[in-house]
C-alpha cells in the first residue's frame, strides 16, 4: 500500500515522494555543513502521520571510512609578484597531504612540506556527533640551513554549529616557542 514520505532538513521541505509500504532509501539527500536537524513525516492511506527527528553535524574534515584523500605539489616561488622585482627562486619546494577515512567518526590528517624550512605533522578529526569536530594535531618544524633548528608543537582543535552562530576554537602549545620561519625571514 502506498505512503507518502516528507523530509524536512531544519524545517525546510527537502524531499516529498509516494512510496510502498516496504523499507525505502533516499540517496543524495542535500545537506548543509553543521549541525542539521531532519525530520521525516511518513504519512499512510489512512493519514496516520509518523514523524521521526534525527540531529546530526556535517563536516568536511571527516571521511567515510576507507576513503583516501591527498595532494602532492612541487614548485618554485614567486617573489616580488606585482613589482617590478618579479622573479622566480631557484630553490624547489614541495608539499604533501594525506587524510585517510578511519571510522564514519574519525578521520587520519598529515602534512608535509619540503623547502628550506621542513614542517610536518599529524593529527585526527573526530566527530562529537550533533556537537561538532575535535581535532587534536602535533607539529614537528626544522630548518637545516645556515643553523639546524627544530620546534614542536601540540594543538587541539573544535567547531560546530550552533544556531544562530558558527563556533571553531583551536588551542596551541609550542615547545621551544621561538618561530621558526620569521626568524628565517621566510614568514
Amino acid at each position: 500500500m502506498p505512503s507518502s514520505v516528507e523530509i524536512y532538513l531544519n524545517n525546510v521541505r527537502r524531499f516529498s515522494k509516494s512510496v510502498q509500504a516496504d523499507p525505502f532509501n533516499v540517496i543524495d539527500m542535500p545537506v548543509t555543513t553543521g549541525a542539521d536537524e531532519v525530520r521525516v513525516v511518513v504519512t499512510d492511506e489512512n493519514g496516520n502521520s509518523t514523524v521521526t527527528k534525527i540531529r546530526f553535524f556535517v563536516s568536511d574534515r571527516l571521511l567515510s571510512p576507507h576513503l583516501l584523500d591527498y595532494s602532492f605539489e612541487v614548485g618554485v616561488p614567486r617573489t616580488g609578484y606585482g613589482t617590478s622585482h618579479d622573479s622566480y627562486t631557484d630553490r624547489v619546494y614541495g608539499s604533501a597531504s594525506l587524510r585517510y577515512g578511519l571510522t564514519n567518526y574519525l578521520t587520519f590528517e598529515s602534512h608535509a612540506e619540503a623547502g628550506r624550512v621542513w614542517p610536518g605533522g599529524a593529527g585526527l578529526a573526530w566527530s562529537l556527533g550533533p556537537w561538532g569536530v575535535m581535532t587534536p594535531c602535533w607539529r614537528r618544524e626544522h630548518i637545516f640551513r645556515p643553523h639546524r633548528r627544530s620546534a614542536r608543537q601540540l594543538g587541539a582543535g573544535s567547531g560546530g554549529t550552533h544556531s544562530p552562530e558558527r563556533t571553531d576554537r583551536t588551542h596551541l602549545r609550542r615547545f621551544r616557542p621561538h618561530c621558526l620561519a620569521r626568524r628565517e625571514g621566510c614568514g
